[in-house]
Formats: structure tokens, sequence, C-alpha cells
């Protein structure tokens, strides 16, 4: 979808398999990878002056930062690698 919603719904289907995929222990591993796309096709669609794209990334900007809080909530900062 082209809407800010579409990552919203990414973002916590990755919390949810946080929480359902890793323990904790020692050797614990989790390779998570998340693909929010929504912002090509806006773009795309729209184009990249558009104000939905920059709606989309203001929203964007807000999730990804509460993202990364809640990972380190449920995994050591020194474990996490955010690429």
């Amino acid at each position: 979808s082209k809407t800010p919603e579409a990552n919203r719904l990414l973002l916590d289907l990755g919390l949810t398999c946080i929480d359902n995929n890793y323990t904790g222990k020692d050797t614990d591993r989790l390779l998570l990878y998340v693909s929010l796309s929504s912002l090509d096709k806006t773009g795309h669609s729209f184009g990249p002056q558009s104000k939905e794209v920059i709606d989309l990334l203001y929203h964007l900007a807000s999730q990804l930062h509460e993202f990364i809080d809640q990972v380190y909530t449920r995994v050591p900062e020194e474990d996490v690698l955010f690429v």
C-alpha cells in the first residue's frame, strides 16, 4: 500500500517476530529483514516532491524512531545492528 499504515503494520509485524522468536539466551540469534517499500511506490505514483511522499516520510521518521526504541526494550543495544 502507499500509506503510512502499511509501514506501521510491517514494523509491528517485525516486533511480533522478535517477541515470538527471540528468547534472550546467549546462543540466541535472529536476523530480521523488514522491507519498507511504500515510499518507493508512493514516489512513483505521485512524484518525489509530492505531498503524499512528504507525508509518508514524516510518518516514517517517527515510526522508525518508535520501532528502534521498542527493539531496544526487547534486545540489548549491544546485540542489535540496524542497516
